[in-house]
């Protein structure tokens, strides 16, 4: 049996579906054009801004 809690059963609505990609989609597209436009202390902002999605595909996995 697994020994995670039981989540709500929330109806698969559009949004709720995307709501979380949709958000990871901005910030990487952001990070990435950040990244092309502005140099110095902001590559670093947007290195951290494109390694977000790798950052929750690993989460999602390791939880």
């Amino acid at each position: 049996m697994s020994d995670r809690k039981a989540k709500p059963n929330l109806p698969h609505t559009l949004w709720n579906v995307f709501a979380i990609p949709a958000l990871l989609f901005v910030i990487v597209l952001t990070g990435l054009i950040v990244a092309l436009l502005l140099d110095g202390w902001m590559d670093l902002l947007a290195a951290i801004a494109v390694s977000s999605s790798l950052c929750a595909v690993l989460w999602a996995r390791f939880r």
